[in-house]
């Protein structure tokens, strides 16, 4: 489906995941709602179950 590759994001200065599709799999509209709903997932759970400890 793609691949995930370990990324520093400056702004955050913290390592993060950062998941590519190929193009193909990109033009479609609910694999790419997909992908957005789970990186809102992934955050909803992290402010609201997780506490940062660094």
């Amino acid at each position: 489906m793609g691949r995930v590759y370990r990324v520093l994001d400056k702004k955050l200065k913290e390592e993060i995941a950062l998941k590519l599709i190929k193009p193909e799999i990109a033009s479609d509209k609910k694999t790419v709602e997909r992908f957005s709903n789970e990186l809102k997932n992934y955050k909803n759970f992290l402010f609201e179950l997780v506490t940062n400890l660094s």
